[in-house]
């Protein structure tokens, strides 16, 4: 059982190395090759065609949950049946993707803000935007496949394929790029490369599922039953898409394509914090599912906590190193100079560190101890309130305050309803909490910007990759070695210490 734990959360954090550096590269070489509109339009497409997740239903968690619970042991007529039903279902919306991606392209001017452009660029972008909707709607249905392996605890093979799949891709935009392909090659590419990692990865899931069919075919009564379970699961995703999409999508239409890109840059930083605390988050679920079926409240407790101290730890050391170092990090990313950027990196990170520290570990909690109908009320009632306070406001205030916003709700949200949840089922007080998870990463790390401050007067005799890895070095050790006396209680401190002496030992 810890086996394939430790592998599918080291190949996580593989994965997450991986991506970061293909987002980064991805991002200067649009820059740098086509300009920063074309990066903003890059950026806007993505954000645009997210929304078909809209069509997803929650249905992709159940089948991770159907091959999780290994109904294709017992019954693999039931289980080829309701896989089948859910990929036909699918196949049957990318359809519906099509048919919205050929409505909006007749409104391309004005979701991308083109109106000063000329008749060729509107042109060319309006083909982007055909070519990338159609693409979303092939890769749609193969988005069940990966699934499969997740459900069959083979994440780290799905991460395998994936990182195999990066390295390709990198290596084929390069020579897109130096052929003098544009942005409209680019996505061809990345397109087809997706649709083909997603059918390796079926091979795979086929080969250690025995007995497994997909047809064409959708079972009205397995769908019925379906949908039971991941018709509240889907509304949350429903609301939380639009949360998170909206962004993008409305400071496109009032501010233009250039102002999304600087955003996004600005979001950039604190993304990658969020995916550099996530390895481990998906094991999360069928933990919190086992104990809680099984009763064992008092260890499901004492895991909860740890792992959201464990996040609080590197979201705290992270949030510490970007908030500091974010004009030098996004001038060495992106090769940009923008105090808006900087701007944006700094807010969003209040952002990314609350839902870190005190959302995901509770929110995957929710969703597998049958509390996921309160959770989709809260993500419904949180994204609804950042949508429209973004409408009210963008109009009279610079899109600067679509971070504020998000920040602004996010606190709210959390303070008001969710940990107050989540401490009644604890049993645990606000102080005790807040001390374990919060208080004490947040003192561990004032030596660290201690460190920061004294080599920051020393950085305009440094290049920013030299700054960036003396300080990410020096402030990390600090941080580290503070946080053993800070962090940690004395049963952990015994445990780090009998497995240094344990290793000494000849």
């Amino acid at each position: 059982m810890k086996l394939p734990i430790i592998k599918n959360t080291f190949t996580n954090y593989c994965i997450m190395v991986l991506r970061l550096v293909e987002g980064i590269l991805l991002s200067r070489w649009i820059i740098a090759y086509l300009g920063l509109d074309s990066y903003g339009l890059w950026t806007l497409l993505w954000s645009f065609f997210g929304y078909s997740r809209l069509l997803d239903f929650g249905l992709g968690v159940t089948a991770l949950k159907y091959t999780a619970t290994k109904l294709f042991q017992s019954d693999i007529k039931c289980y080829n049946s309701a896989i089948s039903t859910v990929f036909t279902f699918y196949f049957f919306m990318s359809f519906v993707v099509i048919g919205i991606t050929y409505v909006a392209s007749f409104f391309v001017v004005d979701i991308l803000k083109l109106d000063n452009a000329s008749t060729a660029h509107i042109e060319y972008c309006r083909t982007c935007f055909l070519v990338f909707g159609i693409g979303a709607a092939l890769i749609f249905p193969t988005g069940i496949f990966p699934e499969l392996l997740v459900g069959l605890q083979k994440i780290y093979l799905r991460n395998y394929i994936t990182g195999i799949s990066s390295i390709i891709e990198l290596s084929g935009v390069l020579l897109i790029f130096f052929n003098g392909g544009g942005l409209l090659s680019l996505i061809v590419f990345i397109l087809v490369a997706s649709i083909i990692t997603n059918i390796i990865m079926l091979l795979f899931a086929g080969n250690l599922i025995p007995g497994f069919k997909l047809r064409f075919k959708i079972s009205v009564g397995q769908f019925k039953e379906i949908f039971k379970f991941s018709g509240l699961v889907y509304l949350g995703a429903v609301f939380r898409i639009i949360g998170t999409r909206s962004e993008l999508l409305l400071i496109s239409i009032f501010y233009g394509l250039e102002p999304v890109g600087i955003f996004q840059m600005g979001q950039r930083l604190p993304l990658l914090m969020s995916q550099g605390t996530g390895a481990y988050h998906e094991n999360i679920i069928p933990i919190s599912a086992s104990l809680h079926a099984a009763g064992k409240k008092s260890l499901l407790t004492t895991i909860l906590i740890n792992s959201i101290r464990w996040n609080s730890f590197l979201a705290t050391g992270a949030m510490a190193g970007i908030f500091w170092f974010a004009p030098e990090a996004i001038r060495f990313l992106f090769k940009v100079e923008s105090e808006t950027a900087v701007y944006v990196c700094r807010v969003s990170l209040g952002s990314v560190y609350t839902t870190l520290v005190f959302r995901t570990i509770i929110e995957k909690f929710m969703l597998m101890t049958n509390r996921h109908g309160i959770l989709a009320f809260i993500i419904t009632m949180e994204s609804t309130a950042i949508l429209v306070l973004c409408l009210l406001l963008i109009r009279k205030f610079d899109f600067v305050c679509v971070a504020w916003t998000v920040l602004g709700v996010k606190l709210f949200i959390t303070s008001v309803v969710v940990l107050p949840l989540f401490l009644k089922y604890l049993k645990i007080g606000w102080f005790k909490l807040l001390m374990l998870v919060s208080v004490k990463p947040l003192i561990a790390v004032l030596p660290t910007l201690a460190v920061f401050h004294g080599l920051s007067y020393y950085d305009e005799n440094w290049s920013d990759f030299v700054l960036l890895l003396l300080s990410g070095g020096v402030g990390g050790i600090c941080y580290i070695a503070t946080s053993y006396f800070v962090v940690l209680n004395s049963k952990e401190r015994n445990f780090i210490k009998r497995k240094i002496m344990k290793r000494l030992r000849p």
